[in-house]
């Protein structure tokens, strides 16, 4: 192999890797203050700024989805002033989230229980039939994964009665 072609491949190739560490990097980054900022009491817009920078970073990382989820969720819980229609946008925009992260990691069991308890949340607003099968989908399969935990299954047999 001609020497200067190799050079230029050990170039390129620690060019794109220095370029991957530094996007992997600055992702864990938003992540984290994602976090802190929403610990901290920082205000809602800028902390799902930046868990949406983190996910535009890496798509792929399914704990962005649930942080995404965890934020929505709780300016759900907390802003009791929201209208009817503002609160179903949050749900739908907290279910796409924990639907990409149960994509991205079908197994872990608290994604598939945080998904059918925001399913039942939006059930109290909305009344979709579909939505009812989902949960009991969404639940079996947290028990299923995590067939142990007795707190699931406590919140399988509240809402999914037994035939």
């Amino acid at each position: 192999m001609n020497p200067s072609l190799f050079k230029f491949i050990v170039l390129v190739a620690s060019i794109f890797f220095i370029i991957l560490n530094l996007t992997i990097f600055t992702a864990e980054l938003c992540y984290q203050r994602s976090i802190a900022a929403k610990e901290w009491g920082i205000s809602f817009l800028k902390t799902m700024s930046y868990i949406d920078a983190a996910i535009t970073l890496i798509p792929i990382n399914s704990e962005y989805y649930y942080q995404k989820y965890s934020l929505l969720n709780d300016k759900y819980k907390n802003a009791k002033w929201l209208s009817r229609s503002e609160k179903i946008a949050l749900l739908d925009e907290a279910i796409a989230a924990l639907r990409l992260a149960i994509e991205l990691e079908p197994s872990k069991a608290s994604y598939h229980m945080f998904y059918a308890l925001t399913l039942i949340k939006k059930q109290y607003l909305v009344n979709d039939a579909h939505a009812a099968a989902l949960v009991k989908d969404e639940l079996r399969k947290a028990c299923e994964l995590k067939p142990f935990s007795k707190a699931y299954q406590e919140i399988y047999n509240k809402f999914i009665p037994r035939q």
